[in-house]
């Protein structure tokens, strides 16, 4: 035990000192309670990926990009801060993970409203970009019966220092929070270093779905997804309708778009 604990220490230490890094990135996003976590765990499997589940360095570098840029001096200086943020990103994951051998770093971040008080999703995705050029992103779409019920399960906020603070949403707020995740997805459809992932295709079709998933992050040999245990959806009918009334503008460009989102809406996938 101890000769790995230093075997490890070595490792990550060699790897600060050189400024190691992959040569790829990937950014796992969506709604909450969409399967993120699921494909997250199912991705750091594999050996050539460093996978991370919300370490919350991105958002907060993002926070900062948004702090600064508000300065017309500091924005005059991008060229000095850019190289800095993104180098201040990549020593955190250096801190954290082994990447000797690996292809790409993988971050998870949901689409939610406490990472995202202000909700400036599209803002965060774009500085990820302007930090990260080559990064690539992969975008959660789930049914939105299933994923609200998830989400309507828990409290949030645990990753947050002052955990007094969690909070609970309403009905209305999680069926706002995916509509925004799917506004994201369509918006994302037609840029080529984008894979919209389909939780109902992952789970009812995993050979084809995670053939595919790799193939787009450039990785290979890979096992395919494996689902989870299932649990029942305890929304009443009128909430059921409630929540189709309120996303079936996102579901019908959804499924013109060819993005299937549509899954039995009396079971969810564990996330």
């Amino acid at each position: 035990m101890i000769g790995r604990k230093f075997i490890k220490s070595t490792l990550v230490k060699t790897q600060c000192i050189l400024k190691y890094k992959p040569k790829g990135f990937c950014l796992l996003t969506g709604a909450p309670r969409s399967g993120t976590t699921a494909l997250c765990e199912w991705l750091n499997e594999h050996p050539k990926i460093g996978a991370f589940t919300e370490s919350r360095i991105l958002i907060a570098t993002h926070n900062f990009l948004q702090a600064a840029f508000r300065y017309q001096y500091l924005n005059d200086h991008r060229k000095y801060i850019l190289p800095m943020a993104r180098e201040m990103i990549y020593e955190f994951y250096r801190n954290q993970c082994i990447f000797f051998g690996r292809k790409l770093v993988l971050d998870k971040e949901p689409i939610e409203p406490i990472a995202f008080p202000e909700k400036h999703y599209k803002e965060f995705l774009d500085n990820v970009r302007i930090l990260i050029p080559e990064a690539k992103f992969i975008i959660m779409v789930r049914d939105p019966i299933s994923t609200i019920w998830s989400m309507f399960q828990r409290e949030w906020g645990f990753s947050l220092t002052n955990k007094s603070i969690l909070k609970s949403f309403s009905l209305t707020e999680h069926i706002d929070t995916w509509c925004s995740a799917a506004e994201i997805a369509l918006s994302y459809k037609s840029d080529p270093n984008t894979y919209i992932c389909s939780f109902s295709n992952l789970i009812n079709k995993p050979m084809n779905e995670s053939r595919a998933i790799l193939k787009f992050l450039g990785v290979k040999k890979g096992k395919p997804f494996k689902s989870e245990t299932t649990k029942t959806v305890g929304f009443n009918a009128e909430e059921k309708q409630l929540i189709l009334n309120k996303t079936l503008p996102q579901i019908k460009e959804l499924k013109i778009e060819g993005i299937e989102c549509k899954i039995d809406e009396n079971s969810i996938i564990n996330d």
